[in-house]
């Protein structure tokens, strides 16, 4: 498969679980870069509107969503810093910087591994619900604090990771 078609079913993916948000808020998918990386295809895409950005990653069988400024830029296949240095913001570590739990119960975590939760549409209901609190994200002093603490106790990716299944057939 070839990365264009890749980034094309990845986008077809993306729109048929955040379609309505992205179209509610203005979003247009803007960017996306897919590439074969040994056992799986890795994806990012990115989606804009006058105030944010949104960025879709799918990498090593764990698909993630990321909330960032109007000023981050589309980082391909770089990893990127949790910690905002970048622009980006992680929306699990958000949701669990403003609620003091983890955004991905152990629970949770076995659904998508045994494929009763699809990951795609878990995050898209997850971004629905705190589109409100996080779109437009404008970090301020106390916001910065907040997640700052939250990156001294991150999500343990390493139960995450390859849980997933698998996004192209």
């Amino acid at each position: 498969m070839s990365d264009a078609t890749m980034c094309q079913e990845y986008q077809a993916q993306l729109e048929q679980h955040f379609g309505e948000l992205l179209e509610q808020r203005g979003f247009t998918l803007a960017d996306c870069d897919c590439e074969f990386g040994g056992r799986a295809p890795e994806c990012v895409a990115m989606a804009s509107n006058a105030t944010n950005r949104l960025l879709f990653t799918y990498s090593d069988g764990a698909f993630n969503a990321w909330i960032g400024t109007a000023q981050a830029e589309f980082p391909g296949q770089t990893t990127i810093a949790q910690d905002g240095s970048a622009g980006w913001y992680l929306l699990a570590l958000l949701v669990q910087t403003k609620t003091g739990k983890p955004a991905y119960s152990p629970q949770t975590i076995d659904q998508f591994h045994i494929g009763a939760i699809n990951q795609l549409q878990f995050e898209a209901e997850l971004l629905t619900t705190w589109a409100d609190e996080f779109l437009p994200y404008v970090l301020d002093v106390k916001k910065q604090q907040a997640f700052a603490k939250a990156q001294e106790t991150p999500i343990d990716k390493g139960n995450r990771r390859g849980f997933f299944g698998r996004l192209f057939s």
